[in-house]
């Protein structure tokens, strides 16, 4: 053991070192200063962080002068949900020069020091003005700097606490989920390794990303290819991105031999093209009925290529022209066609991946997406129009049914056309109006949120077969205006279902299987009112919904209607996963996002329209919910303060 008088000399000795140091510090002034970048103190990692942030982010400064701001002229700013829009007029020069770009757009949160300059791509002709558009920005309030010209000419001005708004989160893709979804954070920062890729119709064939080395190129490529990528990836679309529609060249009734079909089920079709240039590498799919082969090709920019390996078997090669095929070696001349699979971008095993559209025209038009096997992917605002197949779809058929393995993905804020294929048997059917807007099968944790559906057709499919299962599926604050069917049909899911908002719709939800379906606070207007539902037992349990000037009623078969939020399904055995009870899963906060406390649904934003005295809660409802859904909303939603916990 040591003597006190050992410990003092040593503490003695110590202090003279450290004097001897700090000597030595004054003289070598420039080394010391090195090594503290360097080399810094183990035994002080507090104040090294402190310093690194200090050298990082300086105080922040007193803003800097206006300057000849009045020559800047801005029409817009707005703070949105995780954005912010400011709206600039056009300088002469820039009116007569279409490539020129006299601004330059930076900025900053609040609170921190450095600006942030706007990239040249998210600044968007708008007529006479230019709308700047700053993505990725975390709840808070902003300043942004706006600098024009140089030299005699130069202008500069700040504006000054422009509050942004988060986005509404809620539903089963965030459920039990701190990891952000697509390329950005939780928060609605963009994921410190993500790529930001610029999308346009005029790059669409020519975009290019290198993955490991390879240099793919064109969307289609960088979207199949993204499966070998583990860096998020976010695809800014910028405009309206177009491909060919195939469309017949005659409809014309044809005999055939096969027992199976009536002789008014064929057609004798030859290809013929709409609209604009192709996007390269999109998947033809034909099927012919009385010769029992598929057929498969691939788009060019000009037309069609010959036929390749790949989910179909290769039958022949066929050269088509840009118009239309027409080899005597192929049966092209007269298909017999009871099936197609048209204009989809194919992808498998895609993660992690945010496709967003910026301003108010990008759209994807006359085609969609299918995502075999997905995680973690966002689409919003975004408009898809004429798309022949799904819009979007997600799938995910493994050989052991296992809805846990694919999933949490996160459709928000997006506007949905008809659909549109004239290549099918009969242009009198459905068909015409191309598959689903939004499909899935065998995914799990998804949230279909704040989007518009047009006159679809087949509108929302949840479990494409009676065997096939989905788990955990949030729709809210969807507005469906005139669709037809699928609004959605389920099979073999717990759905959540809230605060959407149909009119003038036929088929409003159809569920099949061991469904539970929770259907709260949502309301219908006009339409047939008619629900198809399983009749083996109730499926859905329906609370607060409101109806109004419905044409036949409500057929509630399959339906309970629940006077308390906690009253559950009789009999019922939803199971998923095939191993869990569901059938009171709204209630349950392991399964589900419940406030038990209040006991209510734990969402960021409910309305609630049932004790609105004096007012028609459906058309109180139904303006309430058009203001914030849809592709290019320029409403922001006002979201309640959130709690510290």
């Amino acid at each position: 053991m040591k003597t006190a008088t050992t410990r003092l000399f040593a503490c003695l000795l110590a202090v003279v070192l450290l004097l001897s140091g700090c000597n030595n510090t004054v003289v070598e002034e420039t080394d010391v200063e090195t090594t503290a970048q360097t080399e810094p103190a183990e035994t002080d990692p507090i104040e090294t962080e402190a310093a690194t942030e200090a050298e990082t982010e300086p105080e922040v400064p007193v803003i800097e002068e206006d300057v000849n701001a009045e020559s800047i002229s801005i029409k817009k700013k707005q703070g949105l949900n995780e954005q912010i829009y400011i709206q600039l007029a056009k300088t002469e020069a820039m009116k007569a020069d279409p490539e020129k770009m006299d601004f330059k757009v930076s900025y900053r949160a609040m609170d921190r020091a450095r600006f942030v300059e706007l990239d040249r791509e998210l600044y968007l002709d708008e007529g006479n003005y230019i709308g700047c558009y700053i993505l990725g920005l975390p709840e808070g309030n902003y300043c942004v700097k706006i600098e024009q010209g140089e030299g005699e000419t130069y202008a500069r001005t700040t504006l000054l606490d422009i509050h942004v708004e988060r986005q509404d989160r809620s539903g089963y893709a965030y459920f039990k989920r701190e990891e952000g979804i697509g390329g950005y954070n939780k928060d609605g920062s963009v994921k410190e390794e993500a790529v930001i890729l610029y999308l346009n119709n005029a790059n669409k064939n020519t975009l290019t990303l290198e993955i490991d080395g390879k240099v793919y190129t064109g969307l289609v490529e960088i979207l199949q290819a993204k499966q070998y990528m583990e860096e998020p990836l976010i695809i800014r679309v910028t405009d309206k991105v177009t491909t060919n529609q195939w469309t017949p060249r005659n409809f014309v009734p044809r005999y055939t031999d096969n027992s199976n079909f009536d002789e008014e089920e064929f057609w004798n079709n030859s290809f013929s093209t709409e609209a604009g240039e192709n996007l390269a590498g999109l998947p033809v799919n034909l099927y012919d009925a009385k010769e029992g082969k598929s057929y498969k090709y691939t788009t060019t920019p000009e037309g069609l290529t010959e036929c390749v390996e790949g989910r179909y078997a290769k039958e022949t090669k066929v050269l088509g022209d840009s118009n239309r095929l027409d080899s005597d070696e192929h049966i092209g001349k007269e298909i017999y066609e009871d099936d197609d699979g048209l204009n989809y971008l194919s992808t498998i095993n895609v993660s992690n991946l945010t496709i967003e559209g910026v301003g108010t025209t990008a759209e994807f038009y006359q085609f969609g997406i299918i995502f075999d096997y997905p995680n973690s992917i966002e689409v919003r605002n975004m408009t898809f129009s004429k798309y022949p197949h799904d819009a979007i779809g997600f799938y995910a058929v493994d050989d052991n049914r296992d809805t846990t393995l694919y999933g949490n993905c996160w459709i928000h804020n997006n506007t949905f056309n008809t659909g549109y294929t004239a290549w099918h048997l009969k242009p009198s059917q459905s068909q015409q109006n191309g598959d689903g807007s939004v499909d899935m099968s065998f995914v799990h944790n998804m949230t279909v949120s704040y989007n518009k559906f047009v006159k679809c057709d087949k509108t929302m499919l949840i479990g494409s077969e009676d065997w096939a299962a989905c788990q955990d599926i949030t729709l809210h604050h969807n507005y469906f205006d005139t669709c037809s069917y699928r609004l959605p049909r389920v099979r073999n899911s717990n759905v959540h279902s809230y605060n959407n908002f149909y009119i003038n719709c036929y088929e409003h939800v159809a569920t099949g299987g061991t469904t539970n379906y929770f259907s709260e606070y949502n309301w219908y207007m006009g339409g047939s009112g008619q629900w198809y539902l399983n009749l083996e037992g109730l499926t859905v349990k329906a609370y607060k919904d409101s109806y109004e000037w419905l044409a036949e009623g409500i057929t509630d078969w399959g339906v309970m209607i629940a006077a308390d939020r906690e009253q559950a399904l009789e009999n019922n055995q939803c199971s998923p996963d095939g191993a869990t009870d569901y059938s009171k899963f709204d209630t349950d906060p392991e399964l589900f996002y419940y406030d038990t406390e209040n006991k209510c649904s734990d969402v960021e934003f409910l309305l609630d329209t049932s004790n609105r005295e004096g007012f028609s809660a459906v058309q109180f409802a139904e303006r309430q919910i058009r203001k914030y859904v849809g592709a290019a909303n320029f409403n922001c939603l006002d979201l309640p303060d959130e709690t510290e916990e």
